[in-house]
């Protein structure tokens, strides 16, 4: 158990000294990329905060409608 231990703890200890010369973030220059920066195509969406808005706005408002249905079908249920 004692050798486990100790492989286990070897094993974790070379990796962590390793970990910079193995992860792109450890290169100072940055990663190698041969290809250009991507550009996405306009699709019209750039500025999505109307879009979000609109989704809150349309979410509240059905599950207000939703609640209103539950309590009155709880109401007629009782009656």
């Amino acid at each position: 158990m004692r050798k486990l231990f100790s492989a286990t703890l070897a094993a974790i200890l070379i990796s962590a000294i390793n970990v910079s010369s193995v992860l792109a973030s450890g290169n100072p220059y940055g990663p190698y990329n041969p290809y250009e920066p991507h550009e996405p195509l306009p699709t019209g969406f750039g500025d999505t905060n109307t879009f979000y808005l609109v989704a809150l706005v349309a979410f509240t408002v059905g599950m207000i409608i939703l609640a209103i249905a539950k309590d009155l079908k709880g109401k007629q249920s009782a009656a």
